[in-house]
């Protein structure tokens, strides 16, 4: 049962069970404990039992056992049929700063969108503190053209008014469903702000889909495939995307014909689908 004007959406699956303790953990000591938990349960067997010891937390059950891109449909139009007023998204394998609700909140009253810091850690620890800081200023103000070739907004460090969403109508074959979402939002003029006032604990591991920092040859193929299908999406929402497939596609093509420049300043700080720049070799006359 809805207790709270603020949301905090998760999905919860059975590779992400062993970590459920960091992350509920995280929210139990929010220093702002005005907020549900809904989770999309996508194949966890006797959930609430493994939750018993987190009653302080008014948690919502929905069962989902769909795609990804559906379980976080399902996920937010289950938010918006309750009538939420702020919607925060965080990983069921993360966790969190004691302060991310109450800043998200805080910031949520004058912008659409906030974006936080990730903090990236292992099965080692925590091995990179503040990974956007070193790139972006605190309170930095987003718009499309600083995420058209890259993306810091997952669905794991951000919050969004829903009074800003608008209609869910995801794409097919999407990968990068957070790129896309808030592309979109961004597209419609919605305001974003970044902060590094708090912090989002983003885990690495062999099962994440997405990971950060690695400008390896497979990663950067890999980009090229999530960006296109990217471009391809946004392409039908509007034709300021077409210049970008175009180069996406060509890039694709003459991939073997290519010097990446890793060694350049950020280029080993890379950003969600971000690519090294790059320049095309000048063939040889024969």
């Amino acid at each position: 049962m809805k207790k709270s004007n603020t949301v905090l959406l998760t999905t919860v699956f059975p590779l992400s069970v062993k970590f459920l303790d960091e992350f509920l953990n995280s929210l139990k000591l929010q220093t702002d404990k005005d907020f549900d938990l809904l989770v999309v349960n996508d194949g966890v067997a006797n959930f609430k039992d493994l939750i018993k010891e987190y009653r302080q937390i008014n948690i919502i059950e929905i069962v989902s056992e769909k795609s990804i891109v559906q379980n976080r449909k399902t996920g937010i139009e289950a938010v918006m049929k309750l009538n939420y007023e702020f919607l925060i998204f965080g990983d069921s394998d993360d966790y969190f700063e004691m302060n991310r609700v109450a800043l998200s909140k805080k910031l949520l009253k004058k912008y659409d969108i906030v974006v936080n810091d990730l903090t990236l850690f292992d099965k080692k620890g925590i091995y990179c503190k503040s990974y956007y800081s070193k790139r972006i200023d605190d309170l930095f103000e987003i718009n499309l053209e600083f995420i058209k070739n890259k993306n810091i907004l997952g669905l794991s460090n951000t919050a969004v008014r829903t009074e800003s969403i608008g209609d869910l109508d995801f794409c097919k074959n999407l990968v990068a469903l957070d790129w896309y979402f808030f592309s979109k939002l961004l597209f419609k003029n919605k305001t974003a702000v970044y902060t590094n006032q708090t912090q989002t604990y983003y885990r690495q591991y062999q099962d994440n889909t997405v990971g950060l920092g690695d400008n390896s040859m497979n990663s950067i193929k890999k980009a090229i495939k999530v960006k296109k299908i990217h471009y391809q999406c946004m392409t039908i929402i509007s034709d300021f995307f077409d210049k970008l497939l175009c180069e996406i596609n060509y890039l694709e093509v003459n991939i073997e014909n290519v010097d990446f420049e890793k060694d350049k300043t950020n280029q080993s700080n890379l950003l969600w689908w971000e690519i090294p720049n790059y320049k095309i070799k000048t063939k040889k006359k024969i």
